[in-house]
């Protein structure tokens, strides 16, 4: 499955090459994607990605399908679903402005996630979560992961 996009819009291509859903726009397509993420559903990300996709995320930038994938795995523990507050689109670039609601004590997490699109597909993700509660969150993630496991 890629995004196909035509004069502002795209669309969703099945394996056998038919159009799924020929009225999907931009902003459907950046919808799906952060609703993916939210439900835990990662493995519907790859079909989204270019293969040299890169995701950012603070100092630290993932190259390729898996490791873009895999920059999401850690924050499963944490994240109970993401909710969009607004979607902007300017032909293939997207900003996405939504609340990564935790299951710390910090709740929601404000972020932005600025999203590129070529050859129908994700071709780049920026991720900025507000820097006033990310720490507190991370520290429960840690604290998480450190805890016995059963």
């Amino acid at each position: 499955m890629t995004w196909r996009n035509h004069p502002n819009q795209a669309c969703i291509m099945g394996s056998n090459d038919k159009l799924e859903d020929p009225a999907m726009t931009i902003e459907d397509a950046v919808t799906a994607y952060i609703k993916a993420v939210g439900e835990h559903r990662l493995d519907d990300l790859r079909p989204m990605l270019e293969p040299d996709a890169t995701f950012t995320l603070g100092d630290a930038t993932f190259r390729g399908v898996d490791a873009f994938v895999g920059a999401f795995v850690r924050l499963m523990p944490i994240l109970e679903r993401n909710d969009i507050r607004k979607v902007f689109v300017d032909g293939n670039e997207a900003c996405v402005i939504y609340d990564f609601v935790t299951s710390t004590p910090v709740g929601p997490v404000l972020s932005v996630e600025y999203i590129t699109f070529q050859n129908d597909r994700i071709k780049s993700s920026l991720l900025v979560f507000e820097r006033q509660h990310w720490p507190e969150v991370m520290a429960v993630l840690i604290e998480r992961e450190a805890a016995p496991k059963g």
